[in-house]
């Protein structure tokens, strides 16, 4: 139990690194775009702490992507029809919609009190600090078109 767990948030950790992967293709500029790399950093570092949970509690890494799979095409349709203004608002919503689904992970009682300790002191910090880039990318975007 404990590594289903763990790996549904590696699904949706993995899947959002691929999103910002495939948004970084409409940052070209300097600032824009290191905000994405910057986010993009750390859902990498997510990724790396979830696999070493997960092989912790003897379990197998899976490679699957969930949700965001539909996101990114949705981001890339955005993205084409109304720039990049509209990508970064759709990244910051998915942003909060993984922010809730680490929320809900502190609650689950398959999880142990370790897997929950990595989730409060390392995981969740690092999306509300994405979340902390995005909007500075959207302060950006706003002056930039000002």
């Amino acid at each position: 139990m404990i590594t289903e767990a763990l790996n549904n948030l590696l699904q949706d950790e993995k899947a959002a690194l691929a999103t910002y992967n495939d948004a970084l293709s409409h940052f070209t500029e300097g600032p824009s775009r290191g905000q994405i790399r910057l986010i993009q950093d750390l859902h990498s570092r997510n990724i790396l702490a979830l696999r070493n949970l997960i092989q912790k509690h003897n379990g197998i890494p899976r490679n699957d992507i969930t949700f965001w799979d539909s996101c990114r095409n949705a981001l890339q349709s955005a993205a084409s029809l109304l720039g990049q203004k509209a990508v970064a608002l759709a990244l910051g919503r998915e942003e909060e919609r993984l922010q809730r689904i680490y929320h809900r992970a502190l609650e689950n009682r398959d999880l142990d009190d370790g897997c929950r300790s990595v989730i409060h002191a390392s995981l969740l910090p690092q999306i509300n600090r994405a979340l902390g880039h995005l909007e500075e990318l959207q302060t950006h975007l706003r002056q930039k078109a000002g």
